[in-house]
């Protein structure tokens, strides 16, 4: 590649880009007037409410106040309340014209005087904010009330006061007021920061292929005397340069936010200081550098498939609400930047950005995030340039929703379409929202039923109406060919060890990540639902039936469109992720993505699905056996719940390898020219 016409083709689509009015308003303009207006503002306008709030009176009405004289004494005092005599109080409570409504018992204070407990009834509109803080303010009056007695009846039995408060409590809050603005704005600076690097790549990669294919300049570039790769690297350069700048502006702009703004705003921050030491800063940006390159490669690549702007936006868009799912994942309780975490991509730049906020961050976690970044964007730009080298990709498009409801020909013309990538990702959406909100409810309540309707119908049925409807041939889609004798036998000890393998992967699992007790015993409860069917029973619908109808999903249609479009080890990786994903199950998200990945191999080497469904009813298969027979086969080692003695995981993982061989391997005779015979 000639660095001097990647350089040319650099300028000319940052000249391009720079004409655009929407790149030039996200990248410049956007960073310089949102963190004031959502920062300050915010702030501001919440400090301002709060205070509102504590100076309004709140209308309340006593049921029976004679009952409580001293008690009312302490209502009347306060000065937030505002004792109303409405003639029917519920009602007043729930029109809003009072907040709360307290009945009082006759007799209250005499039976606390005798020493007998009281109950109050307090009403109040949960549904209304006001009234949900009304209940809260006469919780600590009541509370002052509660303390007053108790005081009352120790002085009476000629005791200290002291005895009802054997520990005093002095809470002392070590962390600085940076520290604390740090913990609190260090969040949104993560989600927005992350959000704004993802929006730059978002909308210069649009232009850059979808964009030129629909003014229609693509095509002048491509019959220029220029390389492939140089058009590619110098595109990839564009984008990446403007999501980089749309950082840097990010950075810049929220630093001086609030150091200037926040700071300006004192004692109203509640004790807590927020600054953006330079340092910082250079270390935020080194992060984003490689999740910058990261989103370039990916939206830069599927953007290659959209004809239109607008095309290239439906495409885009999902890609850009899944990334934002690990962003807001980074801002909850619980989770923090670990050796384990430090490799989970998008999350783990987020939430090395919240704890460079508060404190340091160790150089190993730090040089983690970083490489394994590095590594996945590396993967990306390899898989981009594979798209955009290709000049059909470059001056086709997708389309595929026209494609699978288009009337036209004939039932008997079969294979005049190739499934693609974008007809593979509309049939998981489809299957993936009808389990959802059919099959998913279903199957809560009636596990054998449900997944019935399931796999049959949800699945099998609509990956079949998908070929249908493309006219595929279903023995080419599908891959329906006959299997080898011995490499069909040797995928099930194949299988077996892999299922013993997963366990133990599972068991380090949870030991980075704490599984609920909740979720065990939801297992547990369908593996028992599924057991009272008996071996047979349960065997069929637990194993036979998710074998033939995801490998057809999976294995079929999806690993076939994604494979053609995108290559054999991309499409067998993205398949298996997305199984992994469709079985809704975060804690076994891994797992089931290696899984879909081995499943993937085997098919796609073997050219025949059967290899898949034997696989695959195995796996699900040992799994049942755990649970029939836990006892004689060590339930504890091959459930997950501890780890195998290593000799056992080392047998396992000699087998595994010996029988992946075998089954790989072709077995077929061949004639003197080394040509197959027979099948």
């Amino acid at each position: 590649m000639r660095l001097n016409v990647i350089g040319i083709i650099f300028k000319k689509q940052i000249k391009e880009l720079l004409r655009d009015k929407r790149t030039v308003f996200v990248v410049f303009i956007l960073p310089v007037v949102l963190y004031p207006l959502m920062i300050v503002g915010f702030t501001q306008l919440s400090v301002f409410m709060v205070g509102r709030m504590e100076k309004e009176t709140f209308p309340v009405a006593f049921e029976n106040p004679e009952a409580a004289p001293e008690l009312m004494k302490m209502f009347e005092a306060d000065t937030q309340l505002s004792i109303e005599s409405p003639a029917d109080p519920d009602s007043a409570l729930l029109a809003g014209d009072i907040y709360l409504h307290v009945v009082i018992p006759d007799g209250f204070e005499d039976g606390i005087a005798s020493g007998v407990p009281e109950s109050l009834v307090i009403k109040y509109n949960g549904a209304e904010e006001r009234s949900e803080m009304v209940r809260s303010h006469i919780s600590n009056i009541l509370s002052d009330f509660e303390r007053g007695v108790v005081a009352q009846r120790v002085m009476a039995g000629g005791l200290d006061s002291s005895v009802t408060n054997p520990v005093i409590e002095n809470y002392s809050n070590v962390a600085t007021k940076e520290k604390m603005g740090g913990m609190v704005f260090g969040r949104i600076l993560a989600m927005i920061l992350v959000l704004m690097v993802i929006s730059g790549a978002y909308y210069s990669s649009i232009d850059m292929v979808a964009g030129e294919k629909e003014r229609g300049t693509l095509e002048t570039l491509l019959v220029s005397p220029v390389g492939r790769m140089e058009i590619v690297f110098g595109k990839y350069l564009t984008v990446l340069v403007l999501a980089l700048v749309n950082a840097l502006m990010n950075l810049a702009s929220m630093g001086l936010t609030m150091n200037i703004g926040l700071k300006a705003m004192g004692d109203q921050l509640g004790g807590m200081s927020f600054s953006l030491a330079p340092g910082t800063l250079v270390l935020i940006l080194i992060e984003l550098i490689p999740l910058s390159a990261l989103f370039s490669a990916l939206f830069l690549a599927v953007s290659s498939f959209a004809k239109s702007y607008k095309e290239a936006q439906g495409y885009l868009t999902p890609f850009f609400i899944v990334a934002e799912l690990p962003v807001m994942a980074a801002l909850l309780p619980g989770f923090e930047l670990t050796t384990a975490t430090a490799f989970i991509p998008i999350l783990n730049v987020a939430l090395l950005i919240k704890k460079l906020m508060v404190g340091s961050v160790g150089i190993v976690n730090f040089a983690i995030v970083w490489l394994s970044m590095l590594l996945y964007a590396a993967a990306a730009l390899r898989w981009a340039a594979s798209i955009l080298s290709n000049e059909e990709t470059l001056l086709s498009g997708g389309a595929p929703l026209a494609r699978i409801f288009s009337r036209g020909g004939h039932s008997h013309i079969v294979s005049r379409h190739k499934a693609g990538a974008g007809d593979a990702l509309f049939l998981f959406a489809a299957a993936t929202a009808l389990l959802l909100w059919i099959g998913a409810p279903l199957q809560s309540m009636d596990i054998v039923g449900g997944l019935l309707v399931t796999e049959v119908l949800l699945v099998a049925a609509l990956a079949l109406l998908f070929a249908r409807g493309l006219k595929l041939d279903l023995r080419e889609t599908f891959r329906l060919k006959g299997v080898e004798p011995l490499s069909a036998f040797m995928t099930i000890p194949m299988a077996v060890a892999g299922f013993v393998l997963i366990t133990q992967l599972e068991v380090l699992f949870s030991r980075v990540v704490s599984i609920p007790p909740e979720y065990a015993k939801q297992v547990e409860t369908m593996l028992t639902d599924l057991t009272a069917l008996g071996p047979v029973g349960a065997f069929a619908v637990l194993a036979v039936l998710p074998a033939i109808c995801e490998e057809l999903l999976f294995r079929g249609y999806i690993l076939d469109g994604l494979s053609r479009r995108w290559g054999a080890v991309a499409g067998i990786v993205a398949s298996g992720v997305l199984f992994g994903v469709f079985h809704v199950d975060p804690f076994r998200l891994i797992p089931a993505s290696l899984l879909g990945m081995l499943f993937g191999v085997i098919v796609y080497r073997k050219g025949s699905i059967f290899y898949g469904m034997i696989a695959h009813m195995t796996n699900n298969g040992c799994a049942l056996a755990v649970s029939l027979f836990g006892a004689a086969i060590g339930e504890k080692y091959m459930s997950g719940e501890a780890f195998a003695p290593l000799w056992f995981i080392g047998l396992a993982a000699l087998v595994f390898v010996l029988s992946l061989w075998a089954v790989l391997k072709s077995w077929k005779k061949k004639d003197e020219y080394g040509n197959s015979i027979g099948q």
